[in-house]
């Protein structure tokens, strides 16, 4: 999956309010385990991000694990 820029407007519908499922899941992951590296931020702008488009977040995904590993290897990616 390639990165997306949440700010980028392209993305976006042209209105907002067509949309019929208001829903959405944030999945936020960072490489390192630890505390060398946390998701906090990319939580925080996801957040951000479904509030001003007025989503309801049905549920929150985190995981601290190699983006190398393969999507059997990644609990959060099966649930």
């Amino acid at each position: 999956m390639l990165p997306v820029d949440i700010h980028d407007k392209k993305l976006l519908p042209t209105n907002p309010k067509k949309i019929m499922n208001r829903n959405c899941v944030i999945y936020c992951r960072v490489s390192s385990i630890g505390d060398r590296q946390s998701n906090e931020r990319q939580l925080r702008d996801l957040e951000e991000y479904a509030k001003s488009r007025s989503l309801i977040i049905a549920k929150t995904y985190e995981e601290k694990i190699s983006g190398a590993k393969k999507n059997d290897e990644r609990p959060v990616l099966i649930e």
